[in-house]
């Protein structure tokens, strides 16, 4: 409602349309030579410092996030599928599957709900 839309109706297209294509491409012909010179740096920056250490810095950022945004919930979870990421390769299935037994749950408890947080249905 904050900005009215064209319906396409004929065989020309919107204004809108135009508009966004026209954006589209200008933010990929922009972004392709930005990402070429930034990808190169971020290459000799990968180079430059060890993976082991790497891994584990992510690692212990994602967990420091966790806990300051959930505390031992959170790190409960986190735990919890961590292990159930790390069991399908070990049983032959695909990681899919192994993400069902976290979405039914949280499926069943989001659709038990009227409304979320943020008052939609």
């Amino acid at each position: 409602m904050m900005y009215p839309i064209e319906t396409w109706s004929s065989l020309e297209p919107t204004s809108d349309f135009i508009r966004l294509l026209a954006v589209t491409l200008a933010a990929g012909l922009l972004a392709m030579p930005m990402m070429r010179y930034v990808g190169m740096g971020m290459l000799r920056l990968h180079a430059a410092i060890p993976l082991q250490q790497m891994v584990m810095g992510v690692i212990l950022f994602v967990v420091a996030l966790v806990w300051l945004s959930t505390g031992f919930v959170g790190i409960g979870v986190l735990i919890v599928g961590t292990i159930i990421g790390l069991l399908p390769p070990r049983i032959g299935i695909r990681r899919s599957h192994g993400m069902g037994i976290i979405l039914v749950p949280i499926m069943i408890y989001t659709f038990a709900q009227k409304f979320d947080s943020f008052g939609f249905i």
